[in-house]
């Protein structure tokens, strides 16, 4: 391609730090003078860590919870250098469970005490917005998408196209942060038919915000965990393949099939 002729190449370094999982992504970044192209990935893991535990009743990280999350980075610290990236193209980013936090200070600081990575802990409206260009990246039309990604304290929703973002939202809503409000009690997990009541109750409520979207027509697209387990559920996959899931259709009919 003539457009990434004399182009720089080089390895990035991407770690996500959720509020139940912690990802890392190492892949070849292609750069000329005007554009820049992912090339291969090379490298991806995915570590469950559970930082957000509790926090949403107790509003700080505990120290197991860091204790797991260092752990987790420790071990992709060691992988980074492996591959022998510079420092400028390692980038973290810490989402929900963090910021929610009013201990996050020191979890930033130990984290790079420990393993000289830096923690970017990002906005809700930052995330958002991180989502959509990924998604956007991809596409290779115009028309309108709505973008949502359903995490372990937060979801977010984007809308937009092409052109870009015009309208995004950032709810204290997610798997874990529902599960600890609705379904535990005394460290027992409680599925009862008031619980999921409940939960429901308090979902739509919250999500009344999301009744401008419904004059628009758009595609919604799922991103990350939540979503994609969705469909290796209704495969009834036996190992997790990103591939086979990536640009899959999922109906409300195998959602539910899913769950029931």
């Amino acid at each position: 391609m003539k457009e990434i002729e004399n182009k720089d190449c080089f390895l990035k370094a991407c770690i996500d730090i959720g509020t139940n999982s912690c990802r890392l992504l190492i892949a070849e970044i292609f750069r000329t003078k005007n554009k820049i192209f992912l090339g291969r990935e090379l490298y991806k893991d995915l570590e469950i860590v559970k930082l957000g535990e509790d926090v949403n009743k107790n509003k700080f990280l505990k120290e197991e919870a860091i204790a797991r999350t260092v752990a987790a980075l420790k071990k992709y610290r060691k992988i980074i250098d492996e591959f022998s990236i510079q420092e400028e193209n390692i980038i973290c980013f810490a989402t929900s469970a963090t910021r929610d936090s009013v201990n996050k200070d020191y979890f930033i600081k130990k984290v790079f005490e420990e393993t000289k990575i830096k923690i970017r802990c990002i906005s809700g409206e930052k995330e958002a917005y991180i989502n959509f260009k990924g998604v956007q990246a991809g596409l290779k039309n115009s028309q309108n998408i709505l973008v949502f990604d359903i995490g372990g304290g937060s979801t977010e929703f984007t809308f937009g196209d092409k052109k870009g973002i015009r309208k995004s939202i950032s709810l204290d809503i997610g798997s874990v942060r529902i599960t600890e409000q609705f379904f535990i009690k005394n460290n027992i997990y409680e599925y009862s038919k008031e619980n999921i009541e409940l939960a429901e109750k308090y979902l739509k409520n919250n999500l009344k915000v999301l009744d401008d979207f419904k004059k628009e027509n758009f595609d919604l697209i799922g991103v990350t965990g939540t979503s994609t387990t969705q469909i290796s559920v209704r495969d009834k996959m036996e190992k997790y393949d990103s591939k086979k899931i990536h640009l899959s259709y999922l109906t409300k009919e195998e959602i539910n099939s899913n769950l029931s």
